[in-house]
């Protein structure tokens, strides 16, 4: 079946926000009282492409920390939208593949684990919310990835089958849920973040998102 839609990721797909990420983690758990905050590469890598709420549960559980861990959650959250405020990079190739993108005339949505504001903020940042047809967070859907549900929500409010959308990833969970939701995955191993994520699951991978051409979509169905 021929894909007629474009699903992105965001973190590390869009916008370059894994240092933003990390230091928002370790700046709240320093706050909360941890004395050394070192995380752990392979506890990185295992965290990468989940929800913000579930990562700090899996941060305290680790740490052993004795906290509320809804109040370090919303410190965390409010460190981070204030690093993001203060500007933003996109990754490379995403100018020249929305243009792309728009030549193909394809539909487009944002899919992704980040909180509502967040997502938002860097779409605006970026300019371009208006290059997206649908947006979809972490907030809009109860089971988060690798469980294909913010995709499967993607798909449905831009009235197309799974089977014609292409998932752009940077994480093994995003790409796990992509297959489930029965969709196209593409996976972006790039060299801005380098988080050591298994893409052996992605159906295209590249290392920058105007490597995508027409042509790969096509020959993949």
């Amino acid at each position: 079946m021929k894909i007629t839609s474009i699903i992105f990721d965001l973190d590390d797909v869009i916008v370059n926000s894994s240092p933003l990420h990390f230091e928002a983690y370790e700046r709240a758990l320093a706050d909360f009282g941890l004395p050394v905050v070192e995380i752990p590469a392979e506890l990185c890598r295992s965290i990468y492409g989940m929800r913000i709420k579930e990562i700090m549960h899996v941060l305290v559980n680790h740490f052993k920390m004795d906290v509320d861990v809804e109040a370090l959650t919303r410190h965390r959250n409010d460190y981070f939208l204030k690093l993001v405020k203060k500007g933003v990079k996109p990754m490379p190739g995403l100018a020249a593949f929305i243009k792309n993108v728009e030549k193909w005339k394809m539909k487009r949505a944002v899919a992704s684990s980040g909180v509502t504001e967040y997502v938002h903020e860097v779409l605006k940042q970026l300019k371009i919310n208006k290059f997206f047809d649908v947006v979809v967070t972490g907030d809009n859907v109860h089971n988060p990835k690798p469980a294909p549900d913010c995709f499967l929500l993607a798909a449905k409010k831009i009235d197309a089958l799974p089977s014609e959308c292409a998932v752009i990833e940077d994480a093994t969970k995003g790409i796990e849920a992509a297959k489930a939701a029965g969709m196209l995955a593409i996976g972006v191993k790039n060299s801005v973040v380098d988080s050591g994520q298994d893409m052996s699951r992605a159906d295209i991978v590249v290392h920058r998102l105007d490597e995508i051409t027409l042509e790969m979509l096509e020959d993949k169905r």
